[in-house]
């Protein structure tokens, strides 16, 4: 994994240097899991799957200072899985939609 030093001295242990996005927002949510807004749901669990590797916060246990920082973002990133994953109810579906 890569780190990549901050201007301020700090250290951002994320592998692509991605700064911390507010999650208000679809568009947001695609861009903090590295997706494109018309990625699939398959997509979606894959990066949420990929991220959650990545930052782990077990895998910071020698640093308090990135196991933080570690646990921050796997809170936006599960938040922005959970945003992009909602299911539709039944309910909410048109019967006949989409048949001619």
């Amino acid at each position: 994994m890569s780190s990549i030093t901050l201007t301020d001295g700090s250290i951002d242990a994320h592998p692509t240097g991605l700064a911390p996005l507010a999650t208000t927002g679809s568009i947001l949510d695609f861009q903090l899991l590295g997706l494109r807004p018309d990625s699939s749901p398959d997509d979606v669990r894959r990066a949420h799957r990929e991220l959650a590797q990545i930052w782990h916060p077990d895998r910071f246990a020698d640093s308090a200072d990135l196991r933080v920082r570690a646990e921050q973002r796997m809170k936006q990133i599960n938040a922005a899985y959970a945003r992009l994953s909602v299911k539709v109810p039944a309910h909410a579906i048109e019967v006949g939609a989409g048949a001619d």
